[in-house]
This record gives C-alpha cells, structure tokens and sequence, in this order.
C-alpha cells in the first residue's frame, strides 16, 4: 500500500514554491508606468533677479542674539531663509492681524498693504507655504512678518 501522505506534502510544498516564483516574477516585471510614484515636491521659486538682494543686510537680533531673519525695507518685510505661510506674515498688515474667513481682506480697516503681500507671496503653480520675496547668493528668503515689529534691532550675522 501506498503512502501518500508524503507525496501529498511534496505536492503542497512544490506549489507553493511555485506561487512564490508567480509573485516574485510579477513584481519584477511591472511596468513602470504601473508602478505608484512618490510625489515630487513642487517648490515655490522665481528668477534670484525678480527678488530683493538681502546680502548685505543686517540680521535681525531677538535677545540680542543674531536669526537668520532680515528686514526688507523696500517690502516692509521681516524676511528667513525657512518658508512660512504667506497669511500668516501678510495679517500683520491688517488691524489688529485679522483678516478675513477667506483671506482676503484685512476684517477691518484698509487691505492695501495686506493684498500687495498676498500678491507677492502666495504660492503659484507650486506646494510650498509662500513665494519667496528675496534671496542671498542662491538661498531663497520668504515673508515672516509684516513691517519691522519683528526687527527693531539688526546687527551681525554671526
């Protein structure tokens, strides 16, 4: 009589292995076009001869101690290296920093300043939190605040 317990086993065993090689060999030979792609990070830039050259600004001191921030008197702008969302530098134009649910307008008073901000600020064609507005060499510098408030004092970079 004939044992079949181990010729089932053997069986199970070799189509599995098989199944594995099905799936290996589909996963290796998926098109490229099938394959999901990880999103590519659409960066707000402009031309560095649109934007404000800061370089030879001074640094913005908090506590006596230097940021990377600077003040853009030609903008009315505290400036950093690190992108910031427009609204939130923009609302410093407004009364009181209130704009409204929209964003934009000022919820009271004028919203000159307010809207010429959020035109040059607000991302086009692009994912970051603000247009940058100035740059140093090749580092781009966005809107952090409205007016100087931010950067009574300025000294030394460090």
């Amino acid at each position: 009589m004939v044992n079949w317990i181990p010729i089932i086993g053997i069986i199970i065993a070799l189509v599995f292995i098989v199944a594995i090689i099905i799936v290996i060999v589909s996963i290796n030979t998926t098109s490229e076009a099938d394959r999901p792609t990880v999103p590519v990070s659409n960066k707000c830039q402009r031309q560095f001869d649109d934007l404000v050259n800061v370089s030879g600004e001074p640094c913005c001191l908090i506590g006596g101690e230097p940021t990377a921030f600077k003040f853009v008197k030609t903008l009315n702008l505290v400036v950093s290296p690190v992108p910031f969302f427009y609204l939130d530098a923009c609302k410093g134009f407004c009364q009181n920093a209130k704009i409204d649910s929209k964003g934009a307008a000022c919820q009271s008073g004028s919203s000159k300043a307010f809207l010429q901000c959020v035109n040059l600020t607000k991302p086009q064609n692009c994912t970051d939190a603000g247009m940058p507005v100035a740059h140093v060499g090749t580092q781009f510098y966005y809107a952090h605040s409205a007016t100087d408030a931010e950067c009574k004092t300025t000294g030394n970079c460090g």
